[in-house]
């Protein structure tokens, strides 16, 4: 078999398992097919998912077995590295997919089809969408700091939203904080360009006065006079921007390739941290 072959060269090039992947993943990426193939014949998918598989459970110099443990280990993992700060995902998506849990392994063995990564797609494509629409409405209106309110920014203490409501409010909170800590990055510029504007005008007055001649025209800063409710606007359009340059930045996670390259180095990793999938490069 081809695989074999490849895990051939592998060991009398004496290549390592990470090494491995990219040699594995260059080799295949001639497959043009994408899901379930109408012939009965392995996806490019299926193929590169058993093949690494493979050589990482026979190659491996401290293999882990590919069980349902490890199944549920590249679970939580993939999760994990698509919505770190649980943010996106809805609870009942994760239970949605909680069939897939202990099936992954069963994909990686080529007992079963291909479909966890694309099913979480599906979802995921969808709740970024709505992510960027509440992102937005949230960030349309004006803050309010004048009550005390809390927010979690650790990830590790919090779990996936269980409805959109929640999932509004987490949004809102940390928008908030986010929105706050630029509104107080300007009032302390605000309070700069006051005590500058100052010294320019005294420097200014104090020079007329030694020369008998009218005070030099003084080119003072704006944001001295801004208002609060200036700042807030300020400090709002900041982090939209912010946002949006995030989440164009992340377009290409949205790609089913690029999905796929995560889910097989969510694999690499979950059998040894140091072990990585390449994708090749498309020309």
């Amino acid at each position: 078999m081809l695989s074999n072959k490849i895990a051939a060269i592998m060991l009398s090039k004496k290549v390592w398992p990470f090494a491995a992947a990219g040699i594995v993943g260059l080799s295949f990426w001639a497959y043009t097919s994408f899901g379930t193939s109408k012939d009965g014949t392995p996806t490019k998918q299926q193929i590169l998912l058993q093949t690494i598989g493979a050589v990482l459970e026979e190659k491996h110099f401290s293999p882990k077995k590919i069980n349902d443990a490890f199944s549920k280990s590249v679970f939580k993992e993939y999760f994990e590295k698509l919505d770190s700060e649980k943010n996106i995902f809805l609870q009942s998506d994760i239970n949605s997919l909680k069939k897939y849990e202990t099936a992954i392994d069963d994909e990686i063995k080529g007992s079963n089809p291909v479909q966890f990564y694309t099913a979480v797609g599906e979802i995921f494509k969808k709740r970024i969408q709505e992510t960027r629409e509440l992102y937005r409405a949230i960030l349309a209106k004006p803050f309010s700091f004048n009550t005390d309110e809390s927010v979690v920014l650790d990830a590790e203490q919090l779990s996936f939203c269980p409805n959109e409501k929640e999932r509004a409010e987490r949004w809102r909170k940390r928008l908030k904080y986010m929105v706050l800590e630029r509104f107080v990055e300007l009032q302390e510029q605000r309070d700069n360009a006051a005590k500058n504007n100052n010294k320019k005008s005294n420097e200014a007055t104090l020079g007329s006065e030694t020369t008998s001649e009218k005070p030099a025209k003084v080119e003072l800063d704006t944001m001295a006079t801004k208002t609060d409710a200036e700042l807030e606007v300020i400090a709002r359009t900041r982090v939209l921007k912010t946002m949006e340059r995030f989440f164009d930045r992340n377009k290409k996670r949205l790609e089913d390739n690029e999905q796929f390259s995560l889910f097989l180095n969510t694999i690499t990793e979950m059998m040894d941290p140091h072990t990585e999938y390449f994708a090749p490069i498309e020309k």
